[in-house]
């Protein structure tokens, strides 16, 4: 698989596990979110994916929901989970490196929700253990039909090819997984607990 230069993200760090990022892997971080914002490939993806997931309303729940009587706590917490400033962030992926034993191998988004989050809190993980192994670590678009939007490359931790897919979500959203999932986990298992060896 080809990863194009000015595509791809790539690191290149020093050893360590730790809570705060290194500045390499904010970085990289940094560079995944622009190519997600900018890169047209993913973005087509990522709009037709989130456009074909199937929209279910149901006239008679909403009957049903409107005969109740109104309970003004119950309104006040519905009120307030839709305002963005005060709900409470979805939980998704790991905070940090040290604290992020399992990495997310797949994820729901629920319709509404911005898939470029999800796809950088499954790639996160990654990112810190090439940070913390020293490896190389690139993610490019793939440009071919099918379920991948980016593939992974971690010589180093001897990954290449790795894709994460997208695809609409059986009940709406968008489905994300990593392909060779098995793989991966093992790969992330064995270099964590390699880095945290004395």
């Amino acid at each position: 698989m080809r990863f194009p230069a000015l595509c791809a993200v790539v690191l290149f760090c020093a050893p360590a596990l730790q809570a705060a990022p290194s500045q390499t892997a904010a970085a990289a971080d940094d560079r995944l979110r622009a190519l997600l914002s900018s890169d047209a490939k993913v973005r087509e993806k990522i709009g037709k994916t989130q456009s074909s997931a199937p929209v279910f309303a149901e006239t008679d729940l909403k009957d049903a929901v409107a005969d109740r009587p109104a309970d003004p706590a119950s309104e006040r917490q519905e009120l307030l989970a839709r305002l963005p400033g005060l709900r409470a962030p979805r939980a998704s992926g790991c905070a940090d490196f040290k604290s992020c034993s399992v990495p997310p191998l797949a994820m729901d988004i629920p319709a509404g929700e911005p898939v470029e989050h999800a796809i950088r809190a499954m790639l996160r993980p990654w990112i810190w253990l090439a940070d913390a192994r020293g490896a190389r670590l690139a993610v490019a678009p793939v440009a071919a039909d099918g379920a991948a939007i980016l593939a992974m490359n971690v010589p180093g931790l001897g990954l290449k090819g790795v894709e994460l897919n997208i695809a609409p979500g059986a009940e709406g959203g968008v489905h994300l997984w990593f392909s060779r999932a098995l793989e991966l986990a093992e790969v992330y298992s064995r270099e964590r607990e390699a880095i945290q060896k004395p």
